[in-house]
């Protein structure tokens, strides 16, 4: 009678799971119908510009009224030489269910993007000002600040290095408090003893001065470079930063913390980085964001093989999240995260609800994107990249992603179109993409999916389940069950396929042919840049 009980009261559970299952709407579900919509088109490098060097490519942002604003760059070529020299900083609008305005040109002093300028560029929601730092090649060895309010651009200086000490920036980040203060972290490299080291610093411009602080211990870079260090701020003005160990320290990688209490706060708090308790190649840091609930949420990486900076070697995220006392909690492992060669997550987002998505490059050109909604993280599916055939022949370089008030994605990303040979004539354009198709209505529009996925029945199931689905254009399809860590557990379908319906039974058995636990399991299926997940319940 007891285990009839728990039966019924394990069956009861399962049951509203898989109506919680069902009734949820799946990652996928907001990128059903989407539209890749060119917004440039010309014969010019054009890049997306955002508010971290290297890290964080942010620029797209939207206010609390729905309205998106993306800045962007456009080369400026010499008429004689054709030698494209420096970019020109432009930025457009959208107005919730409009067009995307005409381009405008922020017209400052000096070209501060190019090859001889480093620069990151931010917007401020809240305030409606952008800001723009930047420091001059060849020396990297001054920091200048400007923004939307000071006449004319002006630039002023506000930090500078000694270049016979072998002093230069490196990896400069921004972020805004809700009181319109500016926050900047950047990595300062020297010389010592005829080693490489480097500090990371930190200023804000709450009192109308920058005045800066050395926020870590010198660093030994170990023959590589600094960073990428990630910075981000509560609504009180709390600072929170993490920096990463030389790219070379195998297994004793760590990764650094670093907060204060209060704006301008001066006691500094430094911690390692938490750290999954399996062995891990080049451990570190590399994403980190506040929410609407003001706690804080990280994303780590790390090897499970050597020489992991190599394209090809796995490498797997793991995130973590901090409680109310500022205990962190966690790892999670996001699934299915083996890639080439970008090193981490290249932007990292908090919803409204306090839900965290996160995007990542696989192989340098492809974008990958994956969530929380559903209570763990979803296998990461790609969302935009280089499919070797038009449509889908964009190489992407650089990807930003914002959700609206209703939950609906909008991204923003870089790319050249890689139909006409390789690299073309060395042009790039910005693209939008959109889980609304208003206001996307060009011949020249994208369309990403052209498959359907649908939920299994029975669910849950005892002895066998089928899985359907749709191909509305022939590609090589897969489909494959994963258990709850992300392992493959059994391969259903490999095979190319024309368009049509189609049905698949799994009788709950692996790859070897044994039965599996009862469990949750999820379903994948793969074709072209069509990748979707979703649940399944086995119950014996």
């Amino acid at each position: 009678m007891k285990k009839l009980i728990t039966l019924i009261i394990l069956y009861s559970f399962l049951w509203i799971l898989w109506t919680f299952l069902i009734l949820c709407p799946s990652t996928k579900a907001q990128w059903e119908d989407a539209e890749i919509q060119q917004l440039t088109d010309d014969d010019l490098p054009n890049k997306i510009v955002g508010q971290g060097m290297y890290v964080d490519d942010q620029g797209l942002y939207i206010d609390d009224n729905d309205k998106l604003y993306l800045f962007y760059s456009e080369g400026v070529r010499d008429t004689i030489t054709g030698f494209v020299y420096d970019h020109r900083l432009f930025y457009i609008t959208k107005e919730k269910e409009e067009e995307w305005s005409q381009p405008e040109e922020i017209e400052t002093p000096v070209y501060i993007i190019g090859q001889n300028r480093k620069s990151a560029l931010g917007m401020d929601t809240k305030t409606g000002i952008i800001h723009i730092f930047y420091w001059p090649y060849p020396l990297y060895n001054t920091l200048y600040y400007t923004n939307s309010n000071v006449p004319n651009w002006e630039f002023v200086k506000i930090d500078s290095l000694d270049p016979e000490q072998g002093q230069k920036y490196c990896f400069l980040v921004m972020a805004f408090d809700t009181l319109g203060n500016v926050h900047l972290i950047w990595d300062q490299e020297f010389d010592s003893t005829s080693c490489n080291w480097y500090n990371v610093m930190y200023a804000n411009n709450s009192t109308g001065e920058w005045v800066k602080q050395q926020v870590s211990p010198p660093i030994w870079l170990g023959g590589g470079g600094s960073g990428p260090s990630y910075l981000t701020v509560q609504k009180n003005g709390a600072v929170h930063i993490v920096y990463n160990q030389d790219p070379y320290c195998g297994l004793d990688c760590e990764a650094f913390y670093v907060r204060n209490d209060s704006l301008n706060s001066t006691d500094w708090i430094t911690d390692t980085v938490p750290k999954p308790s399996r062995p891990l190649w080049g451990y570190g840091a590399c994403g980190m964001r506040v929410g609407v609930n003001d706690r804080v949420h990280l994303i780590t990486v790390g090897c499970i093989e050597e020489d992991c900076a190599w394209p090809g070697r796995t490498r797997t995220f793991y995130y973590y999240k901090q409680a109310e006392d500022s205990i962190w909690q966690g790892p999670e492992q996001i699934p299915d995260t083996a890639f080439g060669a970008r090193i981490g997550i290249d932007q990292l987002f908090i919803d409204k609800d306090g839900i965290p998505y996160a995007s990542y490059f696989f192989s340098s050109n492809e974008v990958y994107f994956t969530d929380r909604k559903q209570g763990s993280w979803q296998v990461p599916y790609m969302l935009v990249g280089w499919q070797h055939e038009a449509p889908e022949s964009l190489m992407v370089t650089s990807f930003s992603f914002v959700l609206d008030s209703q939950g609906k994605g909008h991204g923003a990303f870089s790319a050249s179109d890689m139909s006409q040979g390789f690299w073309d004539d060395g042009s790039s354009e910005i693209y939008y993409l959109s889980s609304s198709s208003s206001g996307v209505n060009t011949e020249d529009d994208h369309k990403i999916f052209h498959f359907n996925l649908f939920q299994n029945y029975p669910n849950p199931f005892n002895s066998s389940t089928i899985i359907t689905y749709e191909v509305e254009k022939a590609k090589n399809v897969t489909l494959k069950i994963y258990d709850i860590l992300g392992r493959e557990v059994r391969e259903l379908v490999n095979r190319s396929q024309k368009r049509g319906h189609y049905e698949v039974n799994w009788d709950g058995k692996n790859n070897q042919g044994k039965e599996v636990s009862s469990g949750i399991y999820f379903y994948q299926l793969n074709a072209g840049n069509y990748k979707e997940t979703r649940k399944l319940v086995l119950i014996k």
